[in-house]
């Protein structure tokens, strides 16, 4: 049987298509529109699509064979809707939550995300802000997360990437240094140091570990790490620093910066690194009354890349112990 039903816009049609299907516990998309006709399917109709990739991910798809169209009637003015199928072929939606068209944003609601988070509010506050203030509002953390990147994205526009990350630093409460190589006029080397970690450094400063991560950003420059150890025998990162490149002349200049923090007050006593011969270099340099140890965690790492095939299992276990 074909139910009709009729409107004087297709916004008015499509609007309330989209409400009246919370009674049928469905969700209603678009499927094709034209000039003088629109074609309303429910998301599960259609049949998946075979991806050949690496992830293994669900389709919602199920070809539910519920459709509406509607039709522009030139001579009455109005827009003419007629249930094509009334018939699902699932369950009902039992939570707007898992449904992404559902979750959209109203234009309203993303000038509040972006008005709060340039305030510095985190995106799961800004979403209980959301939800207190618009009741109705069914996102997720997910997707205060998409609008924020989203602003991000705008507030860089017309900034250089050095120019972005500086204002990022002033803002948040961080010192920083950055050198520039005087054949090329680029920045090669930036050192940045929150507040708080600053003041620990200065309380704790007798073991120093060293440690570089390579393939983290996208310039792929080595990312350094410096952290310290209190009193209690618990971790804080002191600083961070990229450089170009992994030469005793950049890992010198990091650690003068990170030398300058201790104005007045006792140098490192035990410096931990893995066994990068430049970065050793640098520490004896900058630090040389300091005892220089290797870490014993990087040791056992290449024991176990390059020598535990020459051991069996059982032997290889007491031997690593």
């Amino acid at each position: 049987m074909t139910f009709s039903y009729y409107f004087d816009s297709v916004a008015e049609l499509v609007d309330w298509v989209k409400k009246t299907r919370c009674e049928h516990g469905c969700v209603i998309s678009i499927q094709r529109s034209r000039d003088k006709s629109v074609e309303l399917v429910c998301n599960r109709g259609g049949e998946p699509k075979l991806k050949a990739t690496v992830r293994h991910t669900r389709s919602i798809k199920r070809g539910c064979p519920f459709k509406l169209v509607g039709r522009y009637n030139a001579l009455g003015g109005f827009w003419k809707l007629e249930v094509v199928n009334e018939t699902h072929n699932h369950v009902p939606v039992l939570f707007d939550e898992g449904h992404p068209t559902l979750r959209k944003l109203i234009d309203e609601e993303i000038d509040m995300v972006a008005t709060l988070h340039r305030q510095c509010l985190r995106p799961a506050k800004i979403k209980s802000a959301i939800k207190k203030h618009f009741p109705g509002n069914k996102c997720i953390t997910r997707d205060i997360y998409n609008v924020v990147k989203l602003v991000d994205d705008q507030d860089k526009i017309g900034d250089t990437p050095m120019q972005v990350l500086e204002k990022f630093l002033q803002t948040h409460g961080f010192t920083f240094y950055t050198w520039e190589n005087p054949s090329t006029n680029r920045t090669e080397n930036v050192f940045f140091c929150h507040e708080k970690s600053h003041t620990m450094w200065r309380a704790f400063p007798d073991l120093l570990l060293i440690d570089t991560t390579y393939n983290t950003n996208m310039y792929k420059w080595p990312f350094v790490q410096f952290v310290g150890v209190m009193s209690t025998s618990k971790s804080f990162y002191i600083a961070h620093a990229v450089i170009f490149r992994e030469q005793e002349c950049n890992f010198t200049w990091a650690l003068d910066r990170l030398k300058d923090m201790l104005v007045d007050c006792r140098e490192p006593h035990v410096i931990l690194t893995d066994k990068d011969q430049a970065l050793m270099k640098s520490c004896e340099i900058v630090f040389p009354n300091a005892t220089k140890n290797l870490c014993r965690w990087h040791i056992m790492q290449n024991i176990q890349k390059k020598h535990k095939s020459f051991f069996q299992t059982d032997i290889f276990k007491s031997f690593s112990y």
